[in-house]
């Protein structure tokens, strides 16, 4: 039987052999098109694409942000509201098809009714992590708040029972520490550089609001896991209907964002070297800040698709020190000595958890 066996791969010509094996490369993803299986192959071009779309379009959104909130603060629930639309009308391109002349959504893989928790932590979190802007809440302590995510993932997951290894936990706490040294630094240079008229509640509340953000993000995090291991992973719906239908929760919100888009619309005309545009530069900020968040979650998923969450979670710490770095060369916002200490630690935490 070996002897046949080996005399029948003699007789298969190379070509025909190697078709096979690039076909067993490709996959049909939840909308029948051909995409690389990662368990049998991965093409370098994709993770060389994906890294590009993540540190290009993360580091860029990183640039458009800043640009508007240091001017307007008070627009992150304008700066959510259209990100979530950007994403929608992408989305519908994918998720609308004509029927007998009627545009209709495609028939889902998860029920309507399984996105209510997910929508509402979502719209949540996003609408708290843009409102910090207002509360004296820089950047770089934005980043380095948002990167403690590892924290409150194990305070729920020990609440649900799952058991952590030595090494995670002291991970964690290295990660503690650094939150809190970062946090504490930049709460004790804003209250020196800043008057009396209440600049360190406003920081305070704002941490507090990122606090509530990153344990509302845990919860949807097991909320997501759950709903993949009963339906599948379809990050594209995922993506498409968590934006799309939080749409209608901006409703009661209407006159803020009104307000915000007047701010909008009133900033002075984008000028570029010395080329002046009459466009109002807030605008132009605004929908780069969309397109950025856009292609920066395309990577993410993208590379999520091709290699393991160990090295999804390794680069997106890497890209959040490399916005850290780009936030203080392009705009200045240093972080203290103290405060950097503690960012340090915080990045060290996350790569113990990780490795």
């Amino acid at each position: 039987m070996a002897v046949v066996t080996k005399q029948l791969r003699r007789r298969v010509p190379s070509s025909v052999a190697t078709a096979s094996k690039e076909k067993s490369l490709v996959v049909e993803d939840e909308r029948g098109r051909k995409r690389v299986d990662s368990n049998t192959g991965v093409r370098p071009s994709h993770v060389i694409t994906a890294l590009a779309l993540i540190f290009g379009g993360c580091c860029s959104n990183v640039c458009t942000l800043e640009s508007i909130v240091s001017e307007l603060p008070n627009a992150g629930l304008l700066v959510t509201f259209v990100q979530f639309v950007f994403v929608s009308v992408e989305g519908l391109f994918h998720f609308v098809e004509m029927k007998n002349g009627v545009p209709q959504l495609q028939p889902r893989n998860v029920p309507i009714k399984e996105w209510v928790i997910p929508v509402g932590l979502f719209f949540i979190v996003s609408v708290l992590n843009n409102k910090v802007w207002a509360y004296d809440v820089s950047v770089p302590v934005h980043i380095v708040f948002r990167s403690s995510g590892t924290v409150t993932t194990m305070l729920v997951g020990a609440l649900m029972g799952k058991r952590y290894t030595q090494k995670q936990v002291l991970s964690v706490l290295v990660l503690t520490i650094g939150v809190l040294q970062a946090t504490l630094a930049s709460a004790s240079s804003n209250s020196s550089t800043s008057s009396s008229d209440g600049s360190s509640s406003k920081f305070a509340m704002g941490i507090a609001m990122l606090a509530v953000a990153a344990l509302l993000t845990s919860f949807q995090g097991v909320v997501a896991e759950k709903t993949y291991q009963k339906y599948g992973r379809h990050w594209r719906e995922s993506l498409f209907y968590t934006h799309f239908l939080s749409l209608l929760l901006f409703v009661p919100m209407y006159k803020d964002l009104l307000q915000q888009v007047q701010y909008v619309l009133q900033s002075p005309p984008l000028k570029i070297f010395s080329t002046t545009i009459s466009i109002p530069r807030q605008v132009v900020y605004l929908f780069g800040n969309a397109l950025t968040q856009y292609i920066c979650v395309r990577g993410v998923n993208n590379l999520a698709a091709y290699s393991s969450a160990l090295t999804v979670t390794i680069v997106l710490n890497i890209r959040k020190f490399v916005s850290l770095i780009i936030s203080g060369v392009v705009f200045g916002s240093t972080l203290s000595n103290q405060a950097l200490l503690g960012a340090t630690l915080v990045f060290i935490g996350a790569f113990l958890y990780s490795y």
